[in-house]
């Protein structure tokens, strides 16, 4: 009895977590965290009566771990000296937990899947529709000022409700190729399959055109040419040929568009400068301390002090804006090398469970996993996206999602 109460509690919370991945990074911490209570709970009850509920290992777990004890070690003997900042790089990634618990939660209600996952595309749909409103109007919901930043001549990058609109690309570029490959595979039936995933899809998509971010066009482009050509090769050619066309009308017919695109291989554009600039100084960081780094997220901090030994001047100070650079210098080589390691095995495993599954279900959650990391990591070389709240957290979720599938996959080999 106490189980099945427990069970029902981490299905509301799931429903709730789902709501708040598409707008508050506030609804994401509290209800993953309370989904992964309530399932623990529900474990313990599970054990109490002898009934308990499976759990497996993650793949890449080995890896995952080795990554935080990296972490802790540069926490412990790194140069960054404040117990608080050591507490913060040490908490800072409890989201491997969060793996473990939403793997689980949704290995346990695989079976209702198809009936959870449409509340995902419905939220992410009105916030998609809210983004593209955005772009000629600036509209906010959220809060009584905008970012500055949104702008672009005069119009206004697609957000959402989130406040950067690097946050919104990244979060939704992951959920659109997740959403895509349920598409193509025509998992759903009736309203859903008819109605509600290809025009959420389709919405999704043109949010994040508007977007105007360059980092996710072309993260989004290899991921969905990778996705295509998977499935069948000529569809990928026809994404390059369409995708070719598509660029130059826009470029002919609009200057923000032409500028943002152009703008890519601008070498004397600011953002371009500010970028080199803060590769420049992450390099230095990680030379002076190349096995454990300057301590996980701790690379702004000591960004100034690498400016002035390279002997670069600029007052410009940020995150790396390269996922694997800020690892570098934050964790050095070794966290490097455990966070390629655990991504690798990620990737590994929705590429096999697209190849060998024959159910279209676990086959689409295959190809979608594997073109959201590759939206991830391609996204990566721009942005430092994987630890952003909000990116991190839809990550998470895909990721619980392919674990959990995979489980499935096993199970259905094994008997």
């Amino acid at each position: 009895m106490t189980r099945a109460i427990l069970n029902k509690g981490v299905t509301a919370t799931l429903y709730a977590y789902m709501f708040a991945l598409t707008c508050s990074i506030a609804g994401m911490e509290a209800f993953s965290w309370l989904s992964a209570l309530l399932f623990l709970l529900a474990w313990g009850a599970s054990r109490l009566e002898k009934k308990p509920l499976n759990t497996f290992r993650i793949n890449g777990d080995l890896f995952l771990w080795l990554f935080w004890c990296v972490a802790l070690l540069g926490a412990l003997f790194g140069p960054t000296k404040s117990f608080e900042v050591k507490k913060f790089i040490v908490a800072d990634l409890r989201w491997i937990l969060l793996i473990y618990a939403f793997s689980f939660i949704w290995a346990q209600r695989w079976d209702r899947f198809k009936s959870i996952i449409p509340t995902l595309f419905f939220f992410a749909g009105l916030v998609a529709i809210y983004a593209i409103v955005q772009v000629p109007t600036g509209l906010e919901l959220a809060r009584e000022v905008g970012n500055p930043k949104n702008a672009v001549g005069e119009y206004w990058r697609s957000h959402g409700f989130f406040y950067s609109t690097m946050t919104y690309s990244y979060s939704f570029g992951m959920i659109f190729c997740l959403m895509l490959a349920l598409w193509i595979y025509k998992v759903f039936d009736g309203l859903v399959g008819k109605y509600l995933l290809p025009i959420t899809t389709v919405l999704i998509g043109i949010s994040l055109v508007l977007s105007f971010t360059r980092g996710l066009w072309l993260a989004l482009a290899a991921a969905v040419f990778a996705m295509l050509y998977t499935v069948r090769r000529k569809w990928g050619y026809w994404l390059i040929g369409g995708g070719t066309v598509l660029v130059l009308l826009a470029m002919a017919v609009s200057s923000v568009f032409r500028e943002r695109v152009t703008s890519i291989v601008d070498f004397e554009n600011a953002s371009n400068v500010g970028r080199l600039q803060v590769w420049q100084g992450n390099w230095a960081m990680f030379l002076d301390n190349p096995i454990l780094g300057v301590g996980h997220r701790q690379n702004t901090e000591f960004l100034p002090k690498y400016y002035e030994q390279i002997g670069l001047e600029t007052d410009y100070v940020s995150n790396a804006h390269n996922t694997y650079l800020q690892i570098l210098g934050g964790m050095g080589l070794l966290g490097l090398l455990f966070y390629i390691g655990f991504m690798f095995l990620f990737l590994k495993t929705a590429w096999v469970l697209w190849r060998d599954s024959q159910d279209k279900l676990l086959k689409s959650v295959g190809l979608g996993s594997l073109g959201a990391m590759i939206c991830l990591h391609v996204g990566g070389m721009t942005q430092v996206n994987i630890f952003d709240g909000e990116v991190n957290h839809v990550f998470v979720f895909i990721v619980g999602i392919l674990m959990a599938a995979n489980f499935q996959h096993k199970s259905i080999i094994s008997s």
